[in-house]
């Protein structure tokens, strides 16, 4: 359903190019797949897995189980332990500063930063949806009517509920 993939997204993010960064630092947390191969459709480990980069169930080599928990910690990282994540990105960070690889410790410190940022929208998001039904009035007097995170009316300074009103169309 799409509440429960919600549970497990990183986000939300407003493009691909703003979701890059999130994904190349969770691929440096995390020795999580990066190709999108069907488990056991190749005859050999993809790249990222012959390199050691990644656990890749690609090749049918890799128990379910083994592979299963990569998946949960990434999950747990996401969900509600960030530190799973992040931790291993700043010490990858300070490794590379200290071997004075400073434009890699950079390019570490910007998917840090850009997966915090990702991490922060998403428990943002978290606390909207769980909030209800939500009133918000601007300044302007113009009013937003937000329903577990999805926005149900907005209204003109000074109108009714139920009047002069814009619903917004389901989420799918």
């Amino acid at each position: 359903t799409l509440q429960a993939r919600r549970r497990r997204c990183l986000g939300p993010l407003r493009a691909k190019r703003a979701a890059d960064l999130p994904v190349s630092a969770s691929w440096d947390a995390i020795p999580i797949r990066r190709c999108n191969t069907r488990a056991g459709a190749r005859t050999g480990k993809c790249a990222a897995a012959q390199m050691g980069m990644a656990k890749c169930p690609c090749d049918g080599s890799l128990e379910e189980s083994s592979y299963r928990s990569t998946v949960d910690q990434l999950i747990a990282g996401v969900r509600h332990n960030p530190d799973l994540l992040l931790d291993a990105l700043a010490d990858r960070m300070d490794r590379l500063a200290r071997e004075q690889r400073y434009e890699e410790a950079a390019w570490a410190r910007d998917r840090h930063d850009a997966l915090v940022k990702a991490l922060r929208g998403r428990w943002e998001w978290d606390s909207l949806t769980r909030a209800g039904w939500l009133e918000l009035e601007h300044a302007d007097g113009t009013t937003a009517v937000v329903d577990h995170g999805t926005l149900v009316e907005t209204r003109p300074p000074g109108t009714s509920p139920g009047l002069g009103t814009v619903a917004a169309g389901p989420v799918e």
